[in-house]
């Protein structure tokens, strides 16, 4: 331990190390534990590379070489797990973006904002993120136990879950049909059409496309488009979303210290460019869902209802690093702004960040985990007496006050138009 502070406080008192600095110090904990512990060399670099980064953003790291196939497949809307998104503050247990649909953790019950305070007994209160997804990811059939505190109520509980290969459906209707496909309507008597999007996946575009195009040819005249609860994804995908529905402009903008400017417009080949659109957003609504719903509110495409969104608005780049195993570095290196110019991210002591909504509507905890039951039980029904189905949905738009206000707005529009 002696050797160690020494090390430290030879790099404390560098106002800004530099490389030699840091590769001085790395070779110091190299020969200490030569001397003593013996750790392989690969835990050495992690641990010490972990450190280092810790100091940067928290969307910053390392992709090591045994997670590299698990970060392809989680990018490309593929892996092995029990299908959740989570998100980690420094100090705080693991919390829970959004479970995805038609996944354990889904049918399990898990819900967005829950808190993760230990995996397999492990507490994630100390734990990097990269650590938690390694617990809780694993090879199909085998289980994973969750200790689970939830808000709102006074004790943790234990779930144990079983893993799956997971294929990510990222586009969502308002109810499923006989045989699993989704009926896109919320209204069929003012046109008003539903889609929800839970994530963003090389497969979301073409998803979307789909049901748009269906909406269309049943005569729709209006869409509500949900991105609640949204953890973002591809840009890629997030800039062929926002183009189904614009004409022209800008959709996003990167831009960075030591970076090229770069600007994604849009195509005016969209499905829907010229109906009337609502956008729910919340406080869960993340990077590409922010990217989406603000090209939409500043080129006045459509209402924002809801929340303004979490702010996540950094960009990361891959880096190969060519030396030892090939590891990957996960760099913020830009970030996005939106055609109005401005800034999504969310800095620390930020006023601004993300997107306000034109309508703001609260929910109470209490009103988010009554819809998270109903449409848990809704989105997993395959064949269902459809009165029985009725009511679960009467019951989702009861208790959803900001879904009752987009469709109030699409139902006014209609009225309007016929005058």
């Amino acid at each position: 331990m002696a050797g160690l502070e020494r090390l430290m406080d030879k790099l404390r008192r560098a106002e800004t190390p530099e490389h030699l600095d840091v590769t001085e110090a790395l070779n110091g904990v190299g020969e200490l534990n030569d001397r003593t512990v013996n750790l392989p060399l690969e835990v050495i670099n992690m641990e010490f590379a972990g450190a280092m980064l810790d100091e940067l953003d928290k969307f910053t790291g390392m992709i090591w070489p045994y997670e590299e196939e698990d970060f392809r497949k989680r990018t490309m809307g593929q892996f092995c797990g029990i299908g959740v998104q989570i998100r980690k503050e420094d100090g705080r247990a693991i919390e829970v973006v959004t479970p995805l649909a038609d996944t354990p953790a889904f049918r399990a019950g898990i819900r967005a904002g829950d808190l993760i305070l230990a995996v397999d007994d492990k507490d994630t209160r100390t734990m990097r993120i990269e650590r938690a997804v390694k617990l809780i990811t694993g090879k199909p059939h085998t289980q994973v136990s969750l200790t689970i505190q939830r808000p709102g109520t006074p004790k943790p509980f234990t779930v144990a879950i079983v893993r799956e290969d997971i294929h990510i459906q990222t586009v969502k209707g308002w109810r499923r049909l006989p045989g699993g496909k989704w009926d896109f309507f919320l209204d069929r008597e003012s046109g008003a059409g539903y889609v929800r999007l839970t994530q963003f996946t090389s497969d979301t575009a073409d998803e979307l496309r789909r049901a748009l195009r269906e909406l269309r040819n049943a005569g729709a005249k209006g869409v509500v488009l949900d991105l609640r609860f949204n953890p973002g994804g591809l840009l890629s995908a997030a800039v062929e979303v926002a183009d189904e529905f614009l004409r022209q402009g800008l959709i996003v903008r990167t831009k960075g210290r030591n970076v090229s400017e770069a600007e994604r417009p849009a195509s005016a080949l969209g499905e829907y460019q010229h109906g009337n659109l609502v956008v729910l957003a919340n406080q869960f609504s993340a990077s590409a869902a922010e990217i989406v719903a603000g090209a939409l509110k500043d080129w006045q495409r459509a209402v924002i209802v809801g929340k303004r969104t979490y702010g996540k608005g950094s960009v990361q780049r891959l880096i190969l690093l060519q030396q030892g195993r090939r590891a990957r570095l996960k760099l913020t290196t830009a970030y996005y702004y939106l055609p109005g110019g401005r800034c999504l991210h969310r800095y620390n002591g930020a006023k601004v960040w993300g997107v306000d909504p034109d309508l703001p509507v609260s929910l109470t905890v209490r009103q988010m985990n009554r819809m998270a039951e109903v449409r848990q039980e809704t989105d997993l029904l395959k064949e269902v007496n459809a009165e029985l189905l009725d009511k679960l949905l009467s019951l989702q738009l009861r208790e959803d006050t900001q879904l009752q206000t987009a469709l109030l707005l699409l139902q006014l529009e209609q009225l309007a138009g016929k005058k």
